[in-house]
């Protein structure tokens, strides 16, 4: 399974990336919102699942990632966490 987890806190990112890949996923990271919605226009069909902190800070209009990832990318399966 391909999975992009989204986190702004290094720690928290690094530590779902590790469980993620002692579990065999195939993980790709980021820390910002923006790269990451950029990644899923730019690559469809990559991801398996979005993997997202809930407490991601807005864009530059106000809006927070997992809404975007919502509404604009709704073939992905989305798991929003709180760590």
């Amino acid at each position: 399974m391909r999975v992009l987890a989204v986190d702004d806190d290094p720690t928290c990112l690094l530590l779902l990336e590790t469980l993620l890949r002692r579990c065999q996923y195939n993980v790709t990271t980021t820390s910002q919102a923006t790269t990451a919605l950029r990644m899923l226009r730019e690559n469809k069909n990559k991801f398996d699942l979005i993997i997202s902190d809930v407490h991601m800070p807005e864009d530059s209009e106000g809006k927070h990632a997992s809404d975007q990832y919502f509404i604009h990318e709704s073939n992905y399966t989305v798991v929003i966490v709180e760590i």
